[in-house]
């Protein structure tokens, strides 16, 4: 494939921009070898550190992949979060961001309901049973418990079969769940009763799913969402009086 020469003062974003164009306008696919860094150099006219630190970049955020011996390719990892991470790391960052993403999550998990309810198989509905029974039987083990809660509702985005709403979920999941941990230690929460609490919502939005009843499922989910929305304010008003 061809590229156009590079002239711009910013080269190594200059790289950058050409590969994702060659992306997006389809000229580049996953798993595609790209050239060398010396067969770029000749090409562009650039400086071969210019082109490896672009490549670093784009295999950062999970664009690009190297093979020792094979060289660089576009990844073919469909799974991969990485493309998401700078965007909810950025948002981490935010002061007062955790209704945002609690609200954020409720509609895209809503989402992820609305498709999985029209589409739902059985393999599915076995997972999602499994990680109900987990929480009704791990008492004792609070770790695998909290796991369950999360993969739950990571098998309900993976259930919707859309791969970008599954990878959002995963990461927005995570940042909350920091902000849980934070709300924990400074509250000193009964983390038995959260989990009981969570136990009884996701077996309401499995039994919910199941009937192929989404209203219920998003009534259920929705009394989820709040609930961690209340702990989050109760953490405010705690850092407020003091």
């Amino acid at each position: 494939m061809t590229f156009k020469s590079i002239k711009n003062a910013k080269v190594n974003q200059q790289v950058i921009q050409q590969i994702k164009d060659s992306i997006y306008q389809g000229k580049l696919k996953k798993g595609d070898r790209l050239p060398t860094v010396s067969e770029l150099h000749e090409a562009w006219g650039v400086s071969k550190s210019s082109i490896r630190e672009a490549f670093s970049a784009l295999e950062l955020i999970g664009v690009l992949r190297t093979r020792t011996s094979e060289g660089t390719f576009i990844t073919s990892d469909g799974n991969s979060t990485s493309f998401l991470e700078p965007l909810f790391l950025m948002l981490a960052l935010e002061e007062n961001i955790s209704k945002e993403l609690l609200e954020f999550r409720m509609l895209l998990e809503c989402d992820c309901i609305r498709l999985a309810v029209d589409k739902i198989l059985p393999c599915e509905l076995d997972e999602m049973k499994k990680y109900i029974e987990i929480q009704g039987e791990s008492k004792e083990n609070e770790k695998s418990r909290i796991e369950a809660d999360k993969m739950f509702h990571y098998a309900i985005a993976k259930a919707s079969g859309n791969k970008v709403m599954y990878q959002a979920l995963t990461l927005i999941s995570d940042t909350i769940d920091l902000q849980i941990k934070d709300a924990n230690s400074k509250l000193a929460l009964d983390l038995n009763n959260i989990l009981k609490f969570t136990h009884q919502q996701d077996e309401e939005i499995y039994n919910a799913i199941k009937d192929k009843d989404y209203n219920k499922a998003i009534k259920a989910l929705r009394v989820y969402i709040n609930y961690f929305d209340e702990l989050i304010n109760q953490v405010k008003m705690n850092i407020k009086n003091e």
